[in-house]
This record gives C-alpha cells, sequence and structure tokens, in this order.
C-alpha cells in the first residue's frame, strides 16, 4: 500500500514532488492509514522510513537483477535470471529478497524504469542527439537547411 501511495502522490504531474516533505508525507501517510488495516495509524515518519528502507532494499535488488541478466545464458528463461538474481542478493547468506511485489510495481515508473529495465522512456543516458550527429555528420535536417539560407 505505501508503494501505491508513493505511485499516487509521487509520480502524479498534477500533484507530484513539487511540494514540502512534511506535506507530501503526510498524504502519503493518510493513503496508507485510510486503506490500510494497521493496529495503530502510522504518521509520516514512520512511512517515510519505511520507504526509505524499502527503496535501499530495491536499488540494491535492482542492481544484482541487472548483474544477473548480464550472466543470462542461452535458453535462460525469466525464472532463471531471478533465481540468479536471488543468489546473487544473498551473497552466500541466507537473505531473501522480500520486495518483489513492490519491485513489480514499481519497474514502470519513471524514478525506476530506466534503472530496471521497465517500458518506461528510451532508456537513453540522457542525450537526446542520436549518434550520427554525435559523430559530426554533415548532413542537417530540412529544416535548418532552410533557416540557414535565410
Amino acid at each position: 500500500m505505501l508503494i501505491s501511495a508513493w505511485i499516487k502522490y509521487g509520480t502524479s504531474s498534477v500533484v507530484g514532488r513539487n511540494q514540502r516533505g512534511e506535506t507530501y508525507w503526510g498524504k502519503i501517510a493518510q493513503y496508507c492509514n485510510e486503506y490500510c488495516l494497521f493496529d495503530s495509524p502510522r504518521d509520516l515518519v514512520a512511512c517515510r522510513n519505511r520507504f526509505n528502507y524499502m527503496s535501499k532494499a530495491i536499488n540494491k535488488w535492482i542492481g544484482v537483477y541487472e548483474s544477473a541478466k548480464r550472466l543470462q545464458g542461452s535458453g535462460w528463461s525469466k525464472d532463471d535470471v531471478l533465481a540468479k538474481a536471488q543468489e546473487l542478493f544473498a551473497c552466500g547468506k541466507n537473505v531473501q529478497f522480500t520486495l518483489k511485489e513492490e519491485w513489480y510495481a514499481l519497474r514502470d515508473q519513471p524514478l525506476y524504469g530506466s534503472q530496471m529495465g521497465g517500458n518506461v522512456g528510451s532508456g537513453s543516458s540522457g542525450s537526446n542527439r542520436s549518434h550520427e550527429d554525435s559523430v559530426g555528420s554533415s548532413t542537417r535536417p530540412m529544416v535548418e537547411r532552410q533557416l540557414k539560407k535565410r
């Protein structure tokens, strides 16, 4: 539920993250308290701390998942990649990644999409120039040629 609230208030173009932290996390805490059945209501600090803990674990998972994808052999299924990522995450310890549902929810979000291999954006490093332009091609788009003649 915390991830749903973060997606609702953190990625909304109307509400967005352009608000004070107390207001932002207060809305998230209110959403969680409204839709979750906690023994006692959670305040904004508890929600923020839990989200930060989850975010740290998910970011570590992103790294090991990407490593597992690089190690992916021919014929590996997604389950094989997840198993290898789980093995890398544990690092020989008896530790399991328990936030897979949250990871699946965040995969296609703008903040995490480029890191998680999600379906958001082009996956580029931020440059909008094509490779041809960066090499120094002498061809210009038609509009630039027409403007140059004026």
